[in-house]
């Protein structure tokens, strides 16, 4: 009997989600280019090239290699860096090269920005394609936000096309929710922790459902923590999404924390986040290897 209640269980409810830690790396500061590889916003991997992407803030991208076997980060090996350039051919300026997010979509790479909130596409040469074209409910939120908390989040599905959220909701947005959009519009919306949380990331799990990093900062607490959670996007109920904590990360108790904000898909259930150091002297750039089971 006891058997048949946890098979019922499993039915209803799914199988739980498990986050394994598996390394964790502190990268080096080098340059290439001239360019310093540091404010690490985001990463992807190239599985067609076994290259990873990494975007910095200030509109610079930069590709590097990562060794990865048996569970344990290796070598790491800077191999390209560039500035973005606009459609004119110019590199970016001001409130308009704050890149946040980072997405390779077939042979194009997209990218996040906030402050002008937008999405634009570049070729695996760094060439300017264009702006991907936002739904009208989000275009007029972004359209009079010039803050430092817009697209900081970016992935990729067929059936959404992009999915992104502001790192923190509009003023438009219900109290108390943060809003998920997608290519088609709004997709749901899930309720913010009680400090409130920072949105800086999504990637896609194999279920499709979303895989989120969360920063949560109080002032008045001090308190500071990194929240990975699985957002069910596919089963809204009355425009809700559940969530599922997967990890909760204090650098008071985890030498391997720092502000994360970017993830990626490696091989199989292997999944990486990295870190942006802000060009603090106190901070580092750390990337850490996960493994994420159903």
């Amino acid at each position: 009997m006891r058997c048949m209640i946890v098979l019922m269980m499993l039915l209803v409810c799914g199988q739980a989600t498990t986050l394994q830690f598996l390394d964790a790396k502190t990268l080096p500061d080098k340059r290439i280019h001239g360019l310093k590889f540091t404010e690490i916003s985001d990463i992807a991997y190239d599985r067609q090239n076994d290259i990873f992407y990494g975007l910095s803030d200030q509109g610079k991208l930069f590709t590097f290699i990562l060794e990865i076997q048996d569970g344990k980060i290796g070598k790491f090996q800077l191999t390209d860096g560039v500035r973005l350039r606009d459609k004119k051919g110019h590199f970016l300026r001001k409130r308009r090269r704050d890149s946040e997010g980072l997405a390779l979509v077939g042979d194009k790479i997209w990218i996040s920005f906030e402050r002008r909130d937008r999405i634009d596409v570049y070729d695996r040469s760094y060439h300017f394609v264009r702006s991907l074209r936002l739904p009208p409910v989000l275009a007029k939120m972004a359209s009079h936000d010039y803050s430092g908390t817009g697209f900081e989040a970016l992935s990729y599905a067929p059936k959404w096309g992009f999915i992104t959220a502001r790192e923190v909701p509009f003023d438009e947005e219900p109290l108390g929710y943060h809003t998920i959009f997608s290519s088609k519009g709004i997709i749901c919306r899930i309720k913010r922790d009680k400090i409130k949380s920072a949105i800086t990331e999504f990637e896609m799990l194999p279920d499709g459902s979303l895989l989120a990093l969360f920063r949560q900062f109080s002032f008045k607490k001090w308190a500071f923590r990194i929240t990975l959670k699985r957002i069910d996007i596919n089963h809204p109920r009355n425009g809700i999404c559940s969530t599922e904590t997967l990890a909760m990360l204090n650098p008071l108790t985890d030498k391997d924390v720092d502000n994360f904000e970017g993830l990626t898909h490696y091989k199989g259930d292997l999944y990486l986040m990295i870190s942006d150091d802000n060009e603090n002297f106190f901070q580092r750039t750390i990337v850490r290897l996960m493994r994420i089971k159903e």
